[in-house]
């Protein structure tokens, strides 16, 4: 082995310890947001099923809309993600509560429903600072 072949060897494992150490910053980082994620699909889980005597009819299918939820609460901007989420199921109960068609009195109150009526439940929740109905409704105060 020549001088030459020892410092590419010696600059090449420098550079995969470099390229490992990267690796693991990284899984470290997503790590961290997977633990996220799973206590906020725990909280929402919870959260929905106390909305529902503590049943689902269909786990799979709402455990898939809880991340969802998830994923789309995380693209709201300037706000976490729990307080987008607190605010949608506050905003879409108000929905439900005083809807004036089945379209919204009849819906359950299930992740899934929510995920599927998103958009609409974030347009009432925008207009929450100009109708002060639904403001004092997710703040508790109605």
């Amino acid at each position: 082995m020549t001088i030459d072949q020892a410092v590419d060897g010696i600059i090449e494992a420098d550079n995969n310890i470099t390229t490992i150490k990267g690796i693991l910053q990284e899984l470290m980082g997503v790590t961290e947001l997977v633990a996220q994620d799973k206590d906020l699909q725990t909280w929402l889980k919870e959260g929905f099923l106390k909305l529902n005597d503590n049943h689902f009819s269909n786990y799979p299918k709402e455990a898939l809309a809880i991340k969802q939820l998830i994923r789309k609460a995380s693209n709201v901007p300037n706000l976490d993600v729990k307080t987008v989420l607190y605010n949608m199921i506050e905003a879409f109960r108000w929905k439900k509560i005083t809807g004036k068609t089945d379209y919204w009195r009849g819906v359950p109150l299930l992740p899934s429903m929510l995920n599927y009526r998103w958009d609409q439940v974030y347009e009432s929740w925008k207009l929450a600072g100009v109708d002060s109905e639904v403001d004092e409704f997710i703040r508790g105060e109605a």
